[in-house]
């Protein structure tokens, strides 16, 4: 029945473009089913994360946002904070092991934390972390490069996993 409503929709949309009218959508009969359609891929991401987690055998924690992480060494550095500048030795692949970029071949990963230079779930998850410190972070799209991918290696909705170092601070 809403496939039939959706396709109605778009038909008097296009037929309505013709007429040069402005055309009206009551954008409240549609948010209810795109919430759910989010619960629900947000739901499946988790599955998949918490299988490749115990696959694995990783001991993984979960922020409040998404974010599944595990610091598998810890430093004797500072703690990053926000507006401080670091760089990081890392390999980004993607869940099914494809590794799509390495600081052996692009060099170290220098950004600001706090910025949005890099994917949110990185900037959330360096925040956690000190100077020296060593960890894995798996990112579900929307804490990594979302429905879009990055046009170059990751895919659109891609589940991305960074094992990283922090080798340097700058303020």
């Amino acid at each position: 029945m809403k496939k039939i409503n959706l396709i109605l929709l778009f038909v008097s949309v296009l037929f309505s473009a013709c007429n040069n009218e402005p055309v009206k959508i009551n954008k409240s009969e549609y948010n209810e089913p795109l919430i759910r359609v989010n619960k629900y891929l947000v739901g499946k991401d988790d599955e998949i994360i918490k299988s490749y987690a115990k696959r694995h055998n990783w001991n993984i924690n979960i922020t409040g946002s998404g974010l599944y992480y595990e610091i598998s060494h810890v430093g004797n550095g500072d703690s990053a904070k926000s507006g401080m500048t670091v760089s990081l030795k890392y390999k980004l692949s993607l869940i099914n092991g494809t590794v799509c970029y390495d600081s052996d071949s692009t060099g170290l990963k220098t950004f600001t934390i706090g910025r949005g230079e890099v994917e949110n779930g990185l900037d959330m998850g360096i925040q956690m972390m000190r100077i020296g410190d060593k960890a894995k972070f798996i990112l579900p799209p929307h804490l990594a490069f979302g429905i879009l991918g990055d046009g170059k290696k990751i895919p659109a909705r891609a589940i991305i996993i960074y094992n990283i170092e922090i080798v340097e601070k700058k303020i």
